[in-house]
Protein backbone atom coordinates (compact mmCIF):
# COMPACT_ATOMS: atom_id res chain seq x y z
CA UNK A 1 0.00 0.00 0.00
CA UNK A 2 3.34 2.29 0.63
CA UNK A 3 4.50 1.68 -2.24
CA UNK A 4 0.80 2.81 -4.11
CA UNK A 5 1.11 5.60 -2.26
CA UNK A 6 4.52 6.54 -3.18
CA UNK A 7 3.79 5.81 -6.65
CA UNK A 8 0.40 7.78 -6.93
CA UNK A 9 2.07 10.68 -5.55
CA UNK A 10 5.07 10.86 -7.83
CA UNK A 11 3.07 10.17 -11.15
CA UNK A 12 0.79 13.31 -9.52
CA UNK A 13 3.85 15.04 -9.02
CA UNK A 14 5.37 14.58 -12.51
CA UNK A 15 1.57 15.59 -13.71
CA UNK A 16 2.07 18.65 -11.71
CA UNK A 17 5.52 18.89 -13.10
CA UNK A 18 4.53 18.86 -16.25
CA UNK A 19 1.91 21.45 -16.09
CA UNK A 20 3.58 23.94 -14.28
CA UNK A 21 6.62 23.41 -17.38
CA UNK A 22 3.66 24.01 -19.58
CA UNK A 23 2.61 26.97 -17.61
CA UNK A 24 6.53 28.35 -17.49
CA UNK A 25 6.66 28.04 -21.05
CA UNK A 26 3.64 29.79 -22.25
CA UNK A 27 4.26 32.66 -19.41
CA UNK A 28 8.04 33.09 -21.16
CA UNK A 29 6.32 32.93 -24.80
CA UNK A 30 4.00 35.79 -23.80
CA UNK A 31 7.23 37.82 -21.97
CA UNK A 32 8.78 37.30 -25.25
CA UNK A 33 5.99 38.89 -27.05
CA UNK A 34 5.59 41.46 -25.25
CA UNK A 35 9.43 42.24 -24.62
CA UNK A 36 8.93 42.40 -28.52
CA UNK A 37 6.07 44.85 -28.93
CA UNK A 38 7.81 47.24 -26.05
CA UNK A 39 10.70 47.37 -28.96
CA UNK A 40 8.17 47.57 -31.46
CA UNK A 41 6.51 50.42 -29.73
CA UNK A 42 10.00 51.95 -28.44
CA UNK A 43 11.05 52.27 -32.23
CA UNK A 44 8.00 53.55 -33.44
CA UNK A 45 8.18 56.24 -30.55
CA UNK A 46 11.61 56.87 -32.17
CA UNK A 47 10.73 57.79 -35.94
CA UNK A 48 7.77 59.74 -34.19
CA UNK A 49 9.72 62.31 -32.59
CA UNK A 50 12.66 62.42 -35.01
CA UNK A 51 9.70 62.95 -37.55
CA UNK A 52 8.19 65.90 -35.51
CA UNK A 53 11.87 67.11 -34.72
CA UNK A 54 12.26 67.55 -38.65
CA UNK A 55 8.60 69.18 -38.54
CA UNK A 56 9.16 71.60 -35.77
CA UNK A 57 12.18 72.70 -37.61
CA UNK A 58 10.80 73.39 -40.92
CA UNK A 59 7.83 75.26 -39.29
CA UNK A 60 10.66 77.40 -37.38
CA UNK A 61 12.44 77.98 -40.50
CA UNK A 62 9.00 79.00 -42.00
CA UNK A 63 8.05 81.61 -39.57
CA UNK A 64 11.58 82.71 -39.74
CA UNK A 65 11.10 83.29 -43.87
CA UNK A 66 7.77 84.61 -42.89
CA UNK A 67 8.76 87.31 -40.57
CA UNK A 68 11.82 88.54 -43.02
CA UNK A 69 9.16 88.71 -45.95
CA UNK A 70 6.96 90.90 -43.56
CA UNK A 71 9.87 92.80 -42.87
CA UNK A 72 10.52 93.60 -45.75
CA UNK A 73 7.13 94.33 -47.25
CA UNK A 74 7.37 96.99 -43.99
CA UNK A 75 10.60 98.18 -45.19
CA UNK A 76 9.20 98.86 -48.92
CA UNK A 77 5.75 100.23 -47.39
CA UNK A 78 7.83 102.75 -45.31
CA UNK A 79 9.67 103.52 -48.42
CA UNK A 80 6.99 104.41 -50.36
CA UNK A 81 4.77 106.37 -47.85
CA UNK A 82 8.11 108.35 -47.37
CA UNK A 83 8.42 108.99 -51.01
CA UNK A 84 5.01 110.33 -51.12
CA UNK A 85 4.94 112.27 -48.45
CA UNK A 86 8.57 113.82 -50.03
CA UNK A 87 5.85 114.17 -53.18
CA UNK A 88 3.20 115.78 -51.28
CA UNK A 89 5.30 118.30 -49.68
CA UNK A 90 6.89 118.90 -53.05
CA UNK A 91 3.37 119.47 -54.77
CA UNK A 92 2.46 121.65 -51.60
CA UNK A 93 5.32 123.78 -52.17
CA UNK A 94 5.19 124.18 -55.98
CA UNK A 95 1.54 125.42 -55.24
CA UNK A 96 2.37 127.88 -52.76
CA UNK A 97 4.92 129.35 -55.17
CA UNK A 98 2.30 129.48 -57.95
CA UNK A 99 -0.52 131.10 -55.59
CA UNK A 100 2.22 133.59 -54.59
CA UNK A 101 3.27 134.51 -57.88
Amino acid sequence: AKAEAIKYTDSACEKVKSELYLEIKELSKKIDDLSQHVEDVRAESKRAREHLEVNLQRMNTHIVEVETHGKNIDLKLSEEVMARESDVQKTNSELKEMLSA
